[in-house]
């Protein structure tokens, strides 16, 4: 879970262009639900392309910050349950 941003960035472009959109419910009925275009918002915020992620979906800057918020948490938990498991370890308290 750690590097899914990581490996998200390195997408190419040309991935998104190929298989069009990625909603299930855009496939299916034709019709935008509110999360459509988020993938490419996504992308393009990590590659600092802001105007072009606004195209793609207004909300995404929302759910971007909340999921970079959980990410950091996570990445917290594991430095500090790494932290307990050396202490643990070599008898270290901490």
């Amino acid at each position: 879970m750690l590097f899914i941003p990581f490996l998200f960035y390195l997408i190419p472009v040309s991935f998104f262009k190929q298989f069009g959109p990625l909603c299930l419910i855009k496939r299916v009925t034709g019709h935008e639900c509110w999360g459509c275009g988020t993938t490419h918002a996504f992308y393009s915020i990590m590659h600092l392309d802001f105007i072009l992620a606004w195209h793609f979906n207004k909300l995404s800057y929302v759910v971007f910050l909340l999921m970079t918020y959980i990410w950091i948490l996570y990445i917290y938990k594991e430095i500090k349950n790494i932290r307990l498991l050396i202490a643990k370890k070599y008898g270290k308290n901490n």
